[in-house]
């Protein structure tokens, strides 16, 4: 039996646990999508940076407005991560790069610029091409869209082309520029494409995290503990579904301090309803560590809000290192219970969790804050734990039912010998029933019936004997006329 219950389990349980590794495949390729440069497509990598917040290039124009802009130029690498102590300087500045063409383009080209966060606006040879939302406070936030803009071909010129890219930040969040792609629009057709379909994988992935999150948070009838560590688990997925609100609404009217706010608090209490979540789908009652912790949760949000726009950041490392630290101890009881209960589910939860765990350092830093990984690993180790669920219930149900149907055979068996016996019983009562009537039936005929004489024993009388003893008429009469005296028995 237990070998067919094993099988059972077992093959109920590979095909979905496939799928979600060919999905999550997927979406990990579609991820990665956007990282190869196609056959005649420039990429530019190296770029002069200057500081300020000009609504115009400072080397575009006359000479007397180059001078009178006193911009300086320093040279960086592509991607640019804006730290800290360039961010107590300014917050916005000026990018450019040059580009040669040997010949006037015969196809229209695209400018890409695949990651610029927050925002960014092109400019090519002195014309603006456009931004990718609004450019002041509150700043689009274009944490994954890619911003593409088509140039026309009057535009380029043989020889230098000088494109400028303006960049648009905010003091609490570290933004970047990355490489940005240059060529024909049907040679980035399938860069954007990729862009796009990574754009919509993530889209689904915050969608069906805040769905997850929200079943497992609805109320119920009293829970177990483990029943108690999903709905943790749901709401640690609703706080992943919040720091990725900008995928959806970019252009969000939010001022950035709040907003910032939002996501990054939201970052750290996901690991800690996470970690709570872990610990009690293990089969752990809770504890009073756990109160402190929201308590000390609650007291890193607040000075999280209350400290300048500038030391949001720091603050925001500091409060990372202590979720770092709960989620690495999640993590280890996580793996000693996958090891213990040797079960798939745990072992996909524990992988995931680990993922989850490395995106989350990326994060810390990597430059933004923010790790696209972290959804597709949070959703994936939820759904481990949710099927590690189902399918130790499917196994305990098959078990059940296995159980049942022998005891339902064994009970069927006894009452049938019980029937049976029963039967013996009446048959053996009718006909003892039978017996004792036939032999009162025989009785009863003995007592009525006179009894009988044997031929051989049967007494004769005198002729006058039988006369005198049936005293008839003419005996009496014969005894008159003789004068014979009737004797007296007196």
């Amino acid at each position: 039996m237990e070998r067919d219950v094993a099988t059972d389990s077992h093959a109920v349980g590979r095909s979905p646990l496939r799928a979600v590794v060919l999905g999550w495949a997927l979406a990990a390729a579609c991820l990665a999508g956007c990282g190869g440069v196609p056959e005649g497509v420039r990429e530019l990598d190296r770029a002069d940076l200057s500081l300020g917040d000009a609504p115009t290039p400072p080397d575009v124009g006359t000479d007397e407005a180059r001078r009178s802009s006193g911009a300086r130029w320093e040279r960086v690498e592509l991607p640019d991560v804006w730290p800290l102590s360039r961010r107590a300087q300014a917050t916005r500045g000026w990018y450019r790069l040059t580009l040669r063409l040997a010949e006037q383009p015969a196809e229209p080209w695209i400018v890409l610029l695949p990651r610029a966060y927050p925002n960014a606006e092109v400019w090519v040879n002195g014309e603006s091409l456009g931004a990718g939302g609004r450019m002041t406070d509150p700043v689009a936030r274009n944490l994954m869209q890619p911003l593409s803009l088509f140039v026309p071909t009057s535009l380029w010129r043989i020889g230098t082309n000088w494109i400028h890219v303006r960049f648009a930040g905010t003091p609490g969040v570290r933004g970047s520029l990355h490489p940005v792609l240059v060529g024909p629009a049907t040679r980035l057709g399938p860069v954007l494409a990729a862009a796009e379909a990574r754009l919509a994988v993530l889209q689904v992935t915050v969608g069906l995290a805040l769905v997850l999150g929200l079943v497992l948070l609805r109320p119920s009838a009293p829970r177990s503990p483990e029943q108690a560590g999903f709905a943790w688990l749901g709401a640690g997925l609703v706080g992943v579904s919040v720091m990725s609100v900008s995928l959806f609404v970019p252009d969000l009217p939010l001022p950035s301090r709040a907003f910032e706010w939002m996501v990054g608090s939201a970052s750290h209490w996901t690991v800690l309803l996470m970690a709570i979540g872990v610990r009690r789908a293990c089969g752990k009652p809770p504890v009073r560590s756990e109160r402190a912790l929201m308590g000390l949760y609650g007291v890193a949000a607040g000075v999280y809000a209350l400290v300048p726009h500038l030391w949001a950041v720091p603050v925001w490392l500091l409060w990372g290192g202590i979720s770092l630290a709960i989620m690495v101890r999640a993590l280890v009881r996580l793996v000693r219970t996958a090891i213990a209960t040797r079960r798939r589910g745990w072992a996909w939860a524990s992988l995931f969790f680990a993922l989850w765990l490395g995106s989350f350092l990326l994060a810390l830093v990597g430059g933004d804050g923010h790790s696209p990984w972290m959804l597709g690993t949070a959703v994936a180790g939820v759904t481990g734990f949710l099927w590690s669920r189902t399918s130790t219930a499917l196994r305990d149900s098959i078990a059940s039912n296995r159980l049942l149907e022998e005891s339902v055979a064994e009970r069927e068996a006894e009452l049938e010998a019980n029937h049976a016996r029963v039967r013996e019983l009446e048959r053996a009562r009718v006909v003892a029933g039978e017996r004792e009537r036939m032999t009162r039936d025989m009785h009863q005929c003995c007592s009525h019936t006179p009894p009988r004489r044997s031929p051989g024993l049967a007494v004769t009388h005198a002729p006058h004997e039988r006369a005198a003893t049936t005293g008839g008429p003419s005996e009496k009469k014969r005894l008159s006329t003789t004068g014979a005296e009737t004797p007296s028995w007196r």
